[in-house]
C-alpha cells in the first residue's frame, strides 16, 4: 500500500507541479522588464510625463494633439506622434544620458522666441536620437498659460 501511495504521488507530482507554476504565472500582473506600448492621453497616462515614469512604457504613442511643456529624455523610448502637422509639443526636447537611446516619430516641436529653434531638440552626452518626421520651430505662443490658451486664471 506504502508503494502504491508513493507511485500516486509520483504521478501526481508532475501536474499539480504544473498547475501551481500556471496559476503563479497567471497571478504575476506585470514583470519588470516588458516592453509596453502606452497611449496619452489616455485615462492611464494623461500626459506624456505620466507615461515616461513607467518604466514599461518603451513606447509612447501620442494623439493628434498640442502637449504643453519642457520634456526630458533620460531613458531609451520611442515617442511617437501622427505626423509633424499633427502631433505638436509646445516646449523644449532635451534628451540625455550616457546609454540612452530615443526614436522621434511624427512630432512636431514647438519652442518658445525665448529660446533659438536649434534649441528645441537637445542631445546631452552620449545619448542617440533617431527623427523621422520630426520639425522643429518657433512658435507665436509667449506664455503657456496665458491668454493664448483660453486660461486667464491666474491674470
Amino acid at each position: 500500500m506504502a508503494a502504491l501511495q508513493g507511485n500516486h504521488m509520483a504521478r501526481l507530482g508532475y501536474p499539480l507541479t504544473t498547475l501551481l507554476l500556471s496559476a503563479l504565472f497567471l497571478t504575476i500582473p506585470a514583470i519588470p522588464g516588458e516592453c509596453e506600448t502606452c497611449e496619452v492621453p489616455s485615462a492611464t497616462y494623461p500626459t506624456i510625463e505620466a507615461a515616461m515614469q513607467v518604466i514599461n512604457c518603451t513606447e509612447i504613442v501620442l494623439a493628434p494633439d498640442q502637449f504643453f511643456g519642457d520634456l526630458t529624455i533620460d531613458r531609451t523610448l520611442v515617442l511617437r506622434g501622427t505626423s509633424s502637422e499633427e502631433t505638436k509639443i509646445v516646449g523644449k526636447i532635451v534628451v540625455q544620458g550616457e546609454t540612452t537611446a530615443v526614436e522621434l516619430v511624427g512630432l512636431g516641436v514647438a519652442v518658445s522666441p525665448a529660446y533659438f529653434p536649434n534649441q528645441g531638440l537637445v542631445v546631452e552626452g552620449d545619448a542617440d536620437v533617431v527623427a523621422e518626421d520630426v520639425v522643429v520651430s518657433a512658435t507665436d505662443l509667449i506664455f503657456q498659460d496665458g491668454f493664448e490658451l483660453g486660461n486667464d486664471f491666474n491674470w
